[in-house]
């Protein structure tokens, strides 16, 4: 395990993501999409906060449109790093259509240039030599972005990514559950390689906070692996979203993280967590005590539907 240091509790590592200002996200949402005054409150709660990376797709709802005018009533649009994801219905080897797609995202977020652009969807990466490479390299060639690259749902492709060259982040699901990425090596590529690596899903879409009782129906099949998960947790006598900060935080400490909030008082919390100290074997008892995790459990892509969304 990685020596516990300033670097690894830098609040400026965590990154707000927006998925949950364009539409009612994830698992246990109780409080639906928030409004615009709202979102302005976690932005600028945000900010104080010292988080100065955003996360944000053109797939999630008008999130680049409201996110952009918060930015714009605060007045702090120059002073964030914004990734955005490019439409997944977008062909990536039009270098034109790359071009006006990023242009529209400026637009909307009222910045002049964004940090990152990725794609979408993984699959384009075997289209990379095959034209999107080319529309990306005209992206930074353009000033629209500083930096490129993909968002991924496999270790196969995020191996692949990493070992590409021109893609310069990349940004995976990881949780103290979902530790796929981890044992294939990919932290490791990524270090060895130089690319930046963005972990989401931190929270598995709140089901690692949710009571293993009071999961929706359909998700039943994980109430099992989040026993197991809640009578680790009481062992440690941390909260559930200590530990789930705690264990991305010094596993990976290269990597940012990536959160969304539908509060104000989610995103302290996750701050405060962000900070909780912790013994020097957490990472080490997690990896031996918290194995095996079923695949459809930490893969929402195999979740079924839930009632209601």
């Amino acid at each position: 395990m990685q020596p516990e240091t300033a670097h690894t509790r830098d609040v400026s590592r965590l990154v707000l993501g927006t998925a949950q200002f364009g539409a009612a996200y994830g698992v246990v949402n109780q409080e639906g999409k928030p409004t615009r005054r709202r979102v302005k409150d976690i932005v600028q709660a945000a900010w104080q906060a010292g988080m100065r990376t955003f996360d944000t797709a053109q797939g999630y709802g008008d999130s680049e449109s409201v996110l952009g005018l918060a930015l714009a009533q605060i007045g702090i649009a120059g002073e964030l790093r914004i990734i955005t994801k490019l439409d997944p219905g977008l062909d990536c080897r039009d270098v034109d259509a790359v071009q006006a797609a990023a242009a529209s995202s400026l637009e909307k977020l009222k910045i002049k240039r964004l940090y990152g652009v990725l794609l979408h969807r993984e699959a384009w990466l075997d289209q990379w030599q095959e034209g999107v490479r080319d529309s990306f390299e005209r992206l930074k060639q353009s000033g629209l972005t500083e930096y490129v690259g993909v968002s991924v749902y496999s270790p196969e492709k995020a191996l692949q990514a990493v070992q590409t060259a021109g893609i310069d982040l990349v940004q995976l699901p990881s949780s103290i559950l979902d530790r796929r990425f981890e044992k294939a090596g990919v932290f490791r590529a990524a270090a060895a390689d130089g690319t930046q690596l963005f972990v989401r899903s931190v929270f598995l879409q709140g089901l690692l906070l949710a009571d293993p009782e009071e999961t929706p129906p359909e998700m039943a099949f994980c109430r099992g692996a989040l026993a197991q998960l809640a009578h680790f947790r009481r062992k440690t006598g941390l909260s559930a979203h200590e530990l789930a900060l705690a264990y991305v935080r010094d596993a990976y400490p290269e990597a940012a993280v990536v959160f969304g909030v539908e509060t104000v008082e989610q995103l302290r919390r996750n701050v405060v967590s962000w900070g909780a100290k912790n013994g020097d074997a957490l990472v080490r008892s997690v990896q031996t005590q918290l194995a095996d995790i079923a695949a459809d459990v930490v893969d929402p892509r195999q979740w079924p539907p839930l009632t209601g969304q």
